[in-house]
């Protein structure tokens, strides 16, 4: 009964047990015997194509340009041939089938003899093979078990080894051989002057058979004609190359014969990373940056081209690749500064740049903002920092305002770079928070005069503030503020000058009395001085609107005015009337407490009605008139 199974590769010589062995004939037994053929009904030829993959440089910054050379080759071809086995059997007992081999050998023009060139074998183990295999280059032999009647094929293994044959039962095996060539080999074969003909020839032993009989079944078939028609050429070789990203590229090679080759470039940009978002961290922005340079960048290539007989063939897989490093500049940024410092001092800071990358980072700008803007400047900043350079420090000073409140001052250093070709990277920044203490308890803040006016309307005041710090010292350049209430108020803001000072003068445009005060903050204690006193009337006739510059002078103590003209006069004042201390009773509705005996002297002040309406003390450059 027959079987059937499927396909079976055997390469070279196999020896694979299939079924026991039948025992060898003694010359008793009967001979197993079969009659023997081979038919080529197919032979083409495919073409080996090989493909070599390269890129140059191996390693670039993004905007580089990569190179990729892909080199094609018709590297050989493999030789097809296909037909049928068959053993019919001519015995009255079974036989087994205990070897074979299968060669294709070629006629030598130069040698004038059949020459094997490539061969596959097999056998039962333990049997001896009567007619050994000739040597030649590995076939590759596929072959499928024909069902008949009276004939048992291997379960597995080899599906020739062990087949047993009934009387009168034919086997058969459909094939396929696979022969393969080098180009120079093609060559050489191919030409009728080196094989002026081409057979195959297959060879069967069976058992039981009597060793003086021999194995005389063999088989010869010329396929020179075939073998003529071969051609192992390629023509519409083209060549993709797959570049890490984006389209692939085709390149036309055209034909190709045997043991030619043909090369193609291709041109890469390596990507630059995405900018940094707007809401990207700097942790993950630096990691981003560590992601891209650590992939590689893979390109791959392959080719298909026309084989003489129209069939497509294509390089082998997997496609060769080619990798490419991306190199970045990749900045880490640090800062470092004072745990304390007090208001209106220098505060001095260290940032230190580190490129942990592979490339160097080129025009490095570092700002450092401190809260409300302001922008300090720094010192030290490499113009490219290396890898291999390490970490760098540059410096940074802040002069913080004598008007910063006492508590956390935090600022934020950033810096951006670029990398050889312009690239843009960052910003990436660090922060640093310092401890804003008060130095300026015990500061002062006097405003003069204590009291003004009368003062005529549309006419205007001076008030000037004197800043003094704990141990009696000027305090230049302190912001100090003026607010003036009452029937003109008013404010104004000045800096004290090298002498601790600062000057305000105001209008007042109607009368009344104002109240004025200065406020400031000198490292970061707030400081309030006294208060100041200014009147301010208008008359009613413009005719005393006249003011009346009075001189005071030191006295000699002998109770005469006998103060001569080229003295220098103690003090000056400007007062609305001549009117010091009067006598009781001579001033309507005076409620002063101002007499003749007053001290120091004051002049009283009268509506045009002759009416009280205030005091004005004689005084200036600290000195007071009868004191």
């Amino acid at each position: 009964m027959g079987s059937r199974r499927a396909a079976f590769v055997a390469v070279f010589v196999v020896a694979i047990v299939a079924w026991p062995l039948a025992p060898q004939a003694s010359a008793f037994d009967g001979n197993a015997s079969i009659e023997l053929s081979k038919t080529v009904t197919r032979t083409a030829l495919a073409p080996s194509l090989g493909i070599g993959f390269a890129v140059t440089p191996v390693s670039g910054v993004p905007g580089d340009q990569l190179t990729y050379t892909a080199t094609l080759t018709n590297a050989g071809s493999a030789i097809g041939i296909s037909g049928v086995f068959t053993a019919v059997s001519q015995s009255d007992i079974v036989s087994t089938v205990a070897a074979y081999y299968d060669e294709v050998e070629y006629f030598s023009g130069p040698d004038q003899k059949w020459i094997p060139f490539t061969v596959v074998s097999a056998s039962q183990s333990g049997y001896t093979v009567f007619e050994p295999p000739p040597s030649g280059v590995p076939m590759i032999l596929q072959l499928m078990p024909i069902a008949a009647a009276g004939v048992t094929y291997p379960a597995s293994g080899d599906p020739i080894l062990g087949t047993r044959i009934a009387k009168a039962a034919t086997a058969s095996w459909s094939y396929s051989g696979s022969i393969p060539l080098t180009a120079a080999q093609m060559a050489f074969f191919l030409d009728p002057t080196n094989a002026r003909a081409v057979r195959n020839v297959v060879h069967f032993e069976v058992t039981p058979r009597k060793l003086q009989n021999g194995q005389p079944y063999k088989q010869r078939i010329d396929f020179t004609d075939q073998w003529r028609g071969l051609a192992g050429g390629v023509t519409n070789a083209v060549v993709t190359i797959a570049p890490p990203s984006g389209a692939p590229t085709d390149a036309t090679v055209g034909a190709l014969a045997p043991g030619a080759s043909a090369s193609v470039m291709a041109s890469y940009a390596i990507p630059s990373p995405g900018p940094k978002g707007v809401d990207e961290s700097d942790t993950a922005y630096l990691a981003r940056l560590a992601t891209f340079a650590a992939t590689p960048l893979v390109a791959s290539a392959h080719a298909t081209a026309t084989a003489a007989d129209g069939t497509t063939v294509r390089t082998a897989t997997p496609d060769p690749t080619a990798s490419a490093t991306v190199l970045l500049p990749i900045v880490r940024i640090t800062k470092q500064g004072p745990a304390t410092t007090d208001a209106g001092t220098t505060a001095r800071y260290a940032i230190g740049l580190q490129n942990t990358g592979s490339a160097q980072a080129r025009d490095l700008v570092v700002d450092d903002v401190f809260p409300g803007g302001a922008h300090v400047s720094t010192t030290g900043v490499p113009a490219a920092l290396d890898p291999s350079t390490g970490a760098v420090s540059a410096q940074a000073s802040f002069d913080i305002p004598l008007t910063q409140p006492v508590g956390d001052l935090t600022d934020t250093a950033s810096v951006t770079w670029r990398d050889a070709n312009a690239n843009a990277y960052g910003p990436v920044s660090a922060r640093f928070t310092t401890s804003v203490t008060s130095s300026g308890a015990g500061a002062t803040l006097v405003l003069s005069p204590a009291t003004a006016g009368p003062n005529v309307t549309g006419t205007s005041q001076q008030l000037t503030v004197t800043a003094k710090d704990t141990n009696g010292v000027p305090i230049a350049g302190l912001a100090v503020h003026l607010a003036v209430t009452g029937a003109n108020a008013t404010s104004a803001d000045a800096p004290t000058d090298a002498s601790g000072s600062a000057s305000f003068t105001y209008l007042g445009a109607n009368r009344g009395d104002d109240t004025a005060q200065s406020t400031a903050t000198y490292r970061g204690t707030p400081l309030t001085s006294n208060t100041s006193t200014i009147s301010w009337v208008t008359p009613i006739q413009t005719v005393t609107t006249t003011t009346v510059l009075a001189q005071f002078f030191a006295s000699n103590g002998s109770g005469v005015f006998n103060t001569p003209k080229t003295a220098t006069p103690a003090f000056t004042q400007i007062v609305p009337t001549i009117n010091f201390n009067p006598p009781a009773g001579t001033v309507p509705h005076n409620t002063s407490g101002v007499g003749v005996v007053s001290r120091p002297f004051t002049n009283i002040t009268t509506d045009l009605q002759g009416n009280f309406t205030g005091a004005i003390v004689s005084e200036g450059n600290g000195l007071q008139a009868g004191v």
